[in-house]
């Protein structure tokens, strides 16, 4: 999944960032509910193709070569 990522690091001990992805996913299936006497029959299908991500990222760096981080953003 290719994806971009910017940010610095702010006071030596902080990190803000953005990151936007993009992934191929092709998720499908489908369901239904066979009709009962005097009810209506159901049936849905879920197809998705590809989704988009832009998150914040922000963090604290513990030692030299370690980081906690959050992401914090949508999914399209």
């Amino acid at each position: 999944a290719p994806s971009l990522e910017l940010g610095a690091t702010i006071m030596d001990n902080y990190y803000l960032g953005f990151v936007a992805n993009w992934r191929h996913s092709g998720a499908s299936t489908s369901s239904s509910i066979t009709p009962i006497r005097g009810t209506n029959h159901f049936s849905h299908t879920f197809k998705l193709k590809s989704y988009t991500d832009t998150f914040v990222k922000l963090g604290y760096r513990v030692t030299r070569r370690t980081m906690f981080y959050g992401l914090v953003g949508p999914s399209i």
